[in-house]
């Protein structure tokens, strides 16, 4: 292979041969397979892999079968665990796939095909048949919008995840998106409004991407991080202190205006967002739960049972289920470092999981844990929830939590950045291998410099510093946290 496939394929055979392109091809799709935006970004990414020496257009036909794409002459056929197939011979390309999305993933694999001609007169693309389905059906990645977070930065995530087949991006904005229900919930000099950032809700979704929206609705109703010490809504309007605890740090659930609120937020999170099957919730580090007179008068379990349960009720009359962060279902006299619970004996949140209502997903973090039989998410499968182990930015740590998901059968993965997205940039096609491969993932020795040679074909940059590379910097990078070398 001219480079490494990226996530690699359960089965690609090289012939030795090479197909030569012409600097005008048709590719022909069926019909339903694509939009407008996503043959126009198909388009785009053919040019940049094929070192500008080539163009694609694509076109839709009648005549092919749902969710296959032909490039001349040749025949793919699906085994019986594919996701998607495709065969690239001297006569053509061919490219089946089980639905619209599978036959993206398709197209990502033949983009990564193209390669110069030795004799410098234009592109090839490198003879194999691929067969190839994913460890897991749900392999999202989770983004935080700060303040400090650029739209160049958002963008190289979105298509760097894209291209390593992920399903789902999780968007939680930290008062960075101005809301119309919610004026006091962003900041006014460090926030998007809905038309700036729409640009990338747009790319997600034409790269193959189903968006989460994702706002907190128990701990971290700041929006901000506790080490910084702001709030978002307060700093800005200290009347609304009754819609939170009395530190502000959670939301108070027995006070009827904040979920008033909140279910305003999610309205207009979900229209903006567009289509999709999930909503997050966050509901993690919830440290001071039901600590106001009203809430500490209350049983608090069957509080915070009943809120969940009303909001994925809520959320199911919209075609979606919802996702919460595991920690507080979890007894911290029961589950020691390196698992993460934060269920303290004054509070006892996890007794509300039995009364969950069994179509709420957990999301099931842990940072330090490099076990890969994850004995967390066990318990959760067991107790009936669907689950995604959550890995940070730690090696084992995302292997272990990745194979996991793939050994326990689990829902899958939700890989989160936090505020290193920068740095895992740099190992993106590791992320999307681990996620892809499971427990069969091998690193490759050269993966960052790979990453980088991958982020200049995917990103638009057209000689813009700040849009190439995967930190705004080249020289002072000591502000920036780097995964590993």
């Amino acid at each position: 292979m001219y480079l490494p496939l990226y996530p690699a394929p359960v089965k690609a055979c090289e012939t030795g041969e090479v197909l030569r392109l012409g600097k005008k091809n048709v590719l022909r799709v069926a019909e339903g397979d694509t939009t407008q935006e996503r043959r126009q970004e198909m388009r785009a990414l053919w040019r940049r892999f094929s070192s500008l020496s080539s163009e694609v257009e694509i076109v839709e036909d009648a005549a092919l079968r749902a969710h296959t794409a032909l490039l001349d002459s040749a025949e793919a056929e699906l085994e019986a665990e594919d996701s998607y197939a495709l065969k690239a011979a001297p006569s053509g390309v061919a490219m089946a796939a089980k639905d619209a999305v599978s036959l993206l993933h398709a197209y990502y694999t033949l983009l990564q095909l193209l390669q110069p001609l030795e004799d410098g007169t234009g592109s090839g693309i490198e003879c194999v048949e691929v067969h190839d389905h994913p460890a897991m059906p749900m392999r999202a990645i989770h983004l935080c919008i700060f303040p400090e977070t650029t739209l160049e930065s958002v963008e190289k995530l979105i298509r760097m995840a894209a291209l390593m087949k992920m399903t789902h991006i999780v968007m939680e904005f930290w008062g960075t998106l101005k809301l119309d229900c919610f004026p006091a919930g962003s900041w006014p000099d460090a926030s998007f409004t809905k038309a700036e950032f729409e640009p990338m809700i747009r790319l997600a979704r034409a790269m193959g991407l189903e968006i989460i929206p994702m706002n907190n609705h128990l701990g971290h109703a700041t929006q901000s991080r506790a080490k910084c010490g702001r709030h978002v809504v307060l700093d800005q309007d200290p009347s609304k202190a009754l819609l939170f605890e009395p530190d502000g740090w959670t939301w108070c659930l027995s006070n009827p205006e904040a979920g008033s609120l909140l279910r305003n937020v999610r309205e207009e999170m979900m229209e903006y967002c567009g289509e999709g099957s999930y909503y997050h919730l966050g509901c993690d580090e919830a440290y001071s739960f039901a600590s106001c007179p009203r809430c500490r008068k209350s049983d608090r379990v069957a509080l915070l049972a009943d809120y969940l349960n009303g909001i994925a009720k809520d959320l199911s009359r919209r075609g979606r289920r919802a996702i919460i962060w595991g920690d507080a279902m979890l007894d911290s006299t029961a589950w020691p470092r390196p698992y993460v619970a934060t269920s303290r004996p004054d509070q006892k949140t996890h007794l509300a999981l039995p009364k969950l209502d069994r179509s709420i997903v957990i999301a099931d973090w842990h940072y330090g844990v490099t076990d890969p039989e994850m004995a967390t998410s066990a318990y959760f499968k067991k107790e009936g929830f669907d689950v995604l182990t959550c890995p940070w930015d730690g090696r084992g740590n995302v292997e272990a939590l990745t194979a996991a998901a793939d050994r326990q059968k689990l829902l899958g993965t939700m890989l989160t950045t936090w505020n290193h997205t920068t740095a895992m940039m740099i190992i993106m096609n590791k992320l999307g291998g681990c996620a892809w491969c499971g427990e069969k993932y091998h690193e490759n020795p050269a993966q960052r410099i790979h990453s980088a040679a991958l982020l200049r074909r995917v990103m638009p940059v057209a000689g813009s510093f700040r849009r190439a590379g995967f930190m705004p910097v080249e020289y002072d990078i000591s502000n920036f946290k780097t995964v590993y070398d």
